[in-house]
């Protein structure tokens, strides 16, 4: 399964709109429980973890060996039950525009 809309650059429009299954549970269910022989998924962890299902989904895979490519980072971070995804998705957009700043060589922070 891809999760291919799911994309840094448009965290607050994601958690603004629930854009796609991204966002949606119904749909995230049938996405994961339609594999009949294995299921593997691709995606950006740090941002899917916004997503509180996402974020135990991709917890329960870890737990149980089933994680592969890069590290999940903060993976305590992401047990806290005090995780406040819109406060992620704003800190995530501030070290974007920090980023494209220190590129541009203009200070663009808020």
């Amino acid at each position: 399964m891809s999760t291919v809309r799911s994309n840094k650059r448009y965290l607050q429009q994601d958690q603004r709109f629930s854009i796609g299954f991204v966002g949606n549970e119904k749909r995230f269910n049938v996405a994961i429980t339609r594999a009949q022989a294995g299921l593997i998924v691709v995606g950006d962890p740090d941002v899917l973890s916004l997503d509180p299902i996402w974020r135990r989904f991709l917890l329960y895979v870890h737990d149980n060996g089933g994680w592969c490519g890069e590290p999940l980072e903060n993976v305590d971070s992401l047990r806290d039950e005090n995780f406040d995804p819109a406060q992620a998705a704003r800190d995530e957009m501030q070290d974007i525009i920090e980023s494209f700043g220190a590129l541009s060589g203009v200070d663009i922070s808020t």
